[in-house]
């Protein structure tokens, strides 16, 4: 029996594309800004505007993502743990607090390395996925299109409510506001 399936790569111009395939999100028939030609079986996208350092490491780019986002669970799991420590009393918390605060002139460079700069590159990729991006859960109510618009719109909740956080707790609003 002949097949007359092709195994040469096939170009998906993102233009009349509905489906980014190197991102795998629902665009809408959009234009991605930093994806117009994805080939089919393959991570390689290209980019004729302006972004070509992000179209060649957009693999990459994402991988980080997904990293920083474990990284920053982890960090969020140490913190509630060390915030909970109160229900123990308030003398253990404050020892909690206190050997934390042992680093000294090192707690700025850990907080800004290991929480902060991950945070932030995780927050603005993120963004970038979520507006370049559409639901598509109106038109197909799959499970895993509800919990992709379910994960968008939470963490729009979580970036402001940690926004927030991290500028009340430090007391950067008295400084800006106050």
């Amino acid at each position: 029996m002949v097949s007359n399936i092709s195994t040469a790569p096939v170009k998906v111009n993102t233009l009349t594309a509905p489906y980014h395939l190197a991102s795998g999100c629902y665009t809408g028939g959009r234009n991605l800004a930093l994806n117009r030609t994805a080939e089919v079986g393959s991570y390689r996208t290209y980019s004729s505007s302006g972004g070509q350092f992000l179209g060649r490491h957009e693999f990459f780019i994402r991988r980080l993502h997904s990293a920083s986002g474990l990284w920053i669970g982890a960090y969020m799991c140490v913190h509630l743990l060390t915030n909970a420590s109160v229900l123990n009393g308030a003398g253990t918390f404050q020892d909690q607090v206190e050997t934390i605060h042992h680093l000294g002139r090192a707690l700025p460079l850990v907080e800004w390395s290991l929480i902060f700069v991950p945070f932030i590159f995780h927050a603005v990729v993120g963004v970038q996925r979520a507006v370049s991006c559409e639901t598509n859960s109106s038109m197909y109510r799959y499970g895993g299109n509800v919990r992709y618009t379910l994960q968008r719109v939470t963490a729009w909740i979580a970036l402001f409510f940690i926004a927030w956080h991290v500028f009340h707790m430090h007391g950067w609003f008295t400084s800006i506001f106050g």
